[in-house]
């Protein structure tokens, strides 16, 4: 069992990485200009991992990592993460999501392999409704990264990549775990609670609309499904990936604040807000995956979440209280419900 996976030091990567080596796989991935974070994290997991640096839009150089290193699996995970980014990058979304995977499609086809391959999608594509969620419901996106997802799972449907080869979809519906970099709301929210606390101050938290409905997974647990579906899943499926329980996204904001150990002042920000907030709700049917893998991932609430608030208390008491810095909360526009999959 070789195991090649691209975006191997993203959020989902590394979780997925040391899921599989676990399992006895050969692992190899795919890396696009590392942080220093991503590479001392690729080199604490529990095993070898034949790192192969390069962009996923490189072709040549991608033909010749999946050449040279002969998997039976392969991972999709790289990308563009952000539904919120998407807007002000559309083009860009587009080239890294779409274009990414027509060249890893090309890759296989033109090495004339067909090995497993699980692609991660979103439950972007969706768009949203006020009832859970099953596969058999129609894509609406609404977003460019939505529509850029959905453009990923057609691309495996059409000629002449789909003849042969045994592609599995998964529909993230979000994750929230240690590991995710800052930059995404959780660990954003996190970092400056931890800093505060770090300086013995009140803390002051700038929000957007936090009233959207997400489905959040512990991303330990989601690694397992995903890990499951790539071996054992019957292919050509589609399948959900989710805790099947919804909530609004405040709540991820009231697990830090209920943990913190300084007050903290949650403040609205309308620069942050997006046109259509909040967003219809996303939550996940998981009956599909449940009856496929035998178990269903935990919701991340609150376990995952104050994991993620200890993990950035770690990090703060390795590097000293830094001074705040409000800057480091989501950028106005980015989507305080989506959060990294990996890149």
């Amino acid at each position: 069992m070789r195991v090649f996976v691209t975006g191997i030091g993203g959020f989902v990567g590394r979780h997925l990485a040391r899921e599989l080596l676990a399992r006895g796989a050969v692992l190899g991935g795919l890396v696009h200009a590392p942080t220093p974070h991503e590479a001392r994290a690729l080199a604490a997991l529990p095993g070898e991992v034949e790192r192969f640096e390069g962009d996923l839009l490189d072709r040549p150089a991608l033909e010749a990592a999946l050449r040279r290193f002969r998997p039976t699996h392969v991972a999709h995970l790289a990308g563009f993460s952000s539904a919120g980014r998407s807007f002000a990058e559309p083009l860009r979304c587009f080239e890294v999501n779409a274009l990414g995977t027509l060249t890893l499609l090309e890759a296989l086809r033109r090495l004339g392999s067909a090995p497993r391959l699980l692609v991660l999608s979103s439950a972007e594509v969706y768009g949203g409704a006020e009832h859970a969620l099953d596969e058999s419901a129609p894509c609406a996106p609404r977003s460019p990264y939505a529509a850029s997802k959905a453009s990923c799972e057609l691309a495996l449907r059409a000629q002449p990549y789909c003849d042969g080869l045994p592609w599995i979809v998964a529909r993230s519906f979000g994750h929230i775990g240690p590991g995710q970099r800052p930059g995404f709301v959780t660990p954003n929210f996190a970092r400056q609670i931890a800093e505060a606390e770090a300086r013995g101050q009140a803390c002051r938290l700038a929000v957007g609309d936090l009233r959207a409905v997400r489905d959040f997974s512990d991303i330990r647990d989601a690694a397992r499904a995903y890990a499951a579906l790539l071996l054992h899943a019957p292919a050509r499926r589609v399948y959900n990936v989710g805790s099947g329980r919804g909530l609004e996204v405040r709540r991820v904001l009231e697990v830090l604040v209920e943990a913190a150990g300084v007050p903290v002042t949650v403040e609205h920000d309308p620069t942050r807000l997006r046109p259509g907030d909040p967003p219809p709700p996303l939550v996940a049917d998981t009956h599909r995956l449940c009856a496929t893998i035998g178990f269903c991932p935990r919701p991340a609430v609150p376990q995952a979440v104050r994991a993620v608030l200890e993990e950035q208390r770690q990090a703060v008491r390795r590097r000293g209280a830094q001074a705040p810095d409000f800057a480091r909360a989501p950028a106005p526009g980015a989507d305080p419900a989506r959060n990294e999959r990996g890149a």
